[in-house]
C-alpha cells in the first residue's frame, strides 16, 4: 500500500468539499485496533461460519452509516464526513468537509445517479463513480462499495480472492482491481459488520471509519 505518512496536499481546484491536511486527521483515519485481524487457512468450520455469516448479511437491504473517510492519490488527498443511506437499490450519500458549503450529495440507483455540488448545481449520469470523480476528483467504487461496506464480495464479479478470519468473516478481499482490508468489526443488532475498511487500487487509497451503523426495517 502507498505510504500515508506523506503530508496531504492542498485541495484540487475542482473539489467541492474541503480537505483537512493535518496530522490529527491523518491519525484519526489511520489509527486502528492494536489487535489486527489474524488470518489462517480456512478450515471446514471457518468456511461453514462464512457461509452462515454471508447468508445473514445478504438479508440487509436497508441500512445507514455515519463516519469518516479519507482518500489519496499521487497528487491530492481528501477527507471528511460520510453519511450513507441504502434502501434496496436506492441510495443517498453525503460527503462533507469542515464547512457546510463544502458538502456534496450523491443519490440514485443502479440505472441513474445525481450529484449535487451546490444549492443549485446538479449533474446526472448513469455511472456514479465517474460522476463523482468528474466533479470532485475523488474516486469511490460506488456500485460495489455498498457490498464491501457490509463485508461481502460484490456479486457483479466472481473473480475474487478472499481471506477469512477465525470467525468466518472477510479479512481481505481482492476484487475488480481493488484490494480491500477489513480491519475491525462491530456487533450491530445481532449482525457483525465492519467499521474499519481500507481500500486501494493502482491509483487511489481509501479509508473508511464507520462510527455508527443503523439497520433499518
Amino acid at each position: 500500500m502507498k505510504s500515508w505518512k506523506k503530508p496531504w496536499s492542498a485541495l484540487a481546484s475542482n473539489m467541492r468539499f474541503a480537505v483537512i491536511p493535518t496530522a490529527m486527521m491523518l491519525t484519526a483515519l489511520t489509527a486502528c485496533s492494536t489487535s489486527s485481524l489474524q488470518t489462517k487457512p480456512a478450515t471446514t468450520e471457518t468456511q461453514s461460519a462464512w457461509h452462515q455469516h454471508k447468508t445473514q448479511l445478504t438479508e440487509l437491504t436497508h441500512w445507514k452509516i455515519n463516519g469518516r473517510f479519507g482518500a489519496k492519490n499521487d497528487k491530492d488527498a481528501w477527507s471528511g464526513n460520510i453519511k450513507w443511506l441504502q434502501n434496496n437499490q436506492k441510495y443517498e450519500i453525503n460527503l462533507s468537509g469542515p464547512l457546510s458549503s463544502g458538502s456534496v450529495a450523491l443519490s440514485g440507483d443502479e440505472e441513474f445517479s445525481t450529484l449535487q455540488v451546490a444549492e443549485d448545481q446538479f449533474y446526472g449520469a448513469e455511472n456514479a463513480e465517474q460522476l463523482l470523480e468528474t466533479h470532485t476528483g475523488i474516486r469511490l467504487p460506488m456500485s460495489n462499495l455498498k457490498y464491501w461496506i457490509l463485508g461481502l464480495p460484490s456479486p457483479s464479479d466472481d473473480k475474487q480472492v478472499l481471506e477469512l478470519d477465525a470467525q468466518g468473516r472477510l479479512s481481505k478481499l481482492s476484487q475488480l482491481g481493488w484490494e480491500i482490508s477489513f480491519r475491525h468489526y462491530a456487533v450491530v443488532n445481532n449482525y457483525v459488520l465492519p467499521d474499519k475498511i481500507f481500500l486501494e487500487n493502482h491509483e487511489f487509497d481509501v479509508r473508511l471509519i464507520i462510527h455508527n451503523w443503523q439497520i433499518l426495517s
